[in-house]
């Protein structure tokens, strides 16, 4: 079953943290800490079943090391309260149709969203014990982002990056479910995995861990019944199952809702529920890609995206983000008349035009290792943009992201977030 659960927490030496404990704890490997002399070993623990370590572009390569990349940041440190690294947790889904590989697969693209902010990544998965279903990956991450030339962190903190704490909890830790339930649901379509993430009650239950661990938790577990309780209660009212599913997304379909029902509701209890939650006044019917043939373009989306524009309440920020769209042009021209800011990829092969006469293909500008292009217009009679151009090493196409804002490589990064 596929969950939701993610946990965010600070390796922190105000709590007696040590960011190569850690690292050897996940990895169950041996690893010494240049900096108090002490050796680590899990080995004995033998739950690794796959452990890499995911740099930035920039970072030196010696940094895949384990020992190298966090002694690194453990040198870097100077406070005897120093946060060194914050590691997060993920449960894995335990379904038969998933693969090693697809666990493998999804946990990389979890770590690619602290590594594409340019910060390294200690990935480590491990598998469960006996008869449990507990798989789950470790990802231990650096606070600071890696210096110009690569061979150490900057001087600051990555405070950006930073979870969000109050009275030294973290406040934050529903988003982060949240994103790696959204990881999975995308990661499951596009693979053709007729599976969904199990998805929380309206009274939201507690993760009660290995089932190992359980006989010590009678308590947590008599409490999770009651809740559970309340769950079948509040979930036969269409409202309450309408704001649940919508506490942190706008979107949802009706497997989203046939998904919830089926796991907060007695059978004998759900007749008509569904059609209740589907046609209720708050709910406005989106594009349905089953019905819609071939690609989707511009005169598809226009209706919906004004249909937005209407529902979203003045003075928000907006950014919209697509990949190769059909229509781009009218898409941007949309953005630019609604106020709204834009990162949108464009096809290798366009023409951009310059106010002073000049035309540049977006391949030639390539050629020369050109970073951005600002004022130009897509096409001859198309709007006026700004391009950024950014090439990954070992990836075979450069992005040319076109923006609303001048553009900087933070920015063109700014696409992935889509």
């Amino acid at each position: 079953m596929a969950i939701q659960f993610a946990r965010c927490q600070y390796v922190s030496r105000s709590t007696g943290g040590n960011a190569c404990r850690k690292a050897s704890y996940n990895q169950r490997e041996e690893l010494r800490c240049e900096r108090t002399g002490e050796v680590f070993s899990f080995k004995e623990r033998g739950d690794n079943v796959h452990h890499e370590i995911l740099l930035p572009i920039g970072a030196d390569s010696r940094f895949q090391n384990s020992s190298a990349l966090w002694n690194e940041a453990e040198r870097c440190e100077k406070r005897k309260d120093s946060q060194v690294a914050k590691e997060f947790v993920i449960a894995l889904p335990d379904d038969k149709e998933i693969t090693f590989e697809d666990r493998i697969e999804l946990s990389r693209m979890f770590a690619h969203i602290f590594v594409e902010k340019g910060v390294a990544v200690q990935l480590d998965i491990h598998e469960p014990h006996d008869e449990e279903k507990n798989w789950h990956t470790h990802f231990l991450v650096t606070t600071r982002r890696f210096s110009e030339d690569g061979q150490t962190f900057y001087s600051k903190k990555a405070t950006d990056l930073d979870p969000l704490f109050r009275n030294g909890v973290v406040v934050e830790a529903d988003l982060w479910g949240e994103i790696w339930r959204d990881l999975q649901n995308a990661y499951f379509e596009e693979n053709g995995y007729d599976l969904r993430v199990d998805p929380i009650g309206i009274v939201p239950q507690e993760h009660l861990g290995p089932v190992r661990m359980r006989h010590h938790m009678n308590e947590a577990i008599a409490r999770s019944q009651m809740l559970q309780e309340a769950n079948e209660k509040l979930s036969q009212d269409p409202r309450n199952v309408i704001e649940t599913l919508t506490q942190n997304r706008a979107v949802f379909t009706q497997k989203d809702v046939d998904i919830f029902l089926n796991k907060h509701v007695p059978f004998n209890e759900r007749e008509g529920l569904l059609a209740k939650v589907l046609d209720h006044e708050s709910i406005i019917p989106l594009y349905d890609k089953e019905k819609t043939e071939g690609e989707m373009g511009y005169d598809e989306q226009e209706p919906l995206l004004n249909a937005v524009y209407a529902m979203i309440p003045q003075g928000i920020e907006v950014m919209l983000a697509a990949d190769r769209f059909y229509g781009t042009a009218n898409l941007i021209s949309l953005c630019q008349r609604f106020g709204w800011c834009y990162r949108i990829r464009l096809k290798g092969n366009l023409n951009l035009f310059h106010q002073e006469g000049w035309m540049i293909n977006s391949h030639e500008a390539k050629k020369m290792d050109l970073k951005r292009l600002e004022n130009v217009r897509l096409g001859e009679n198309g709007p006026l943009i700004n391009v950024g151009i950014l090439h990954e090493k070992g990836h075979p196409e450069a992005w040319y992201i076109a923006m609303d804002v001048k553009p900087s490589a933070a920015r063109t990064l700014d696409y992935g977030l889509r």
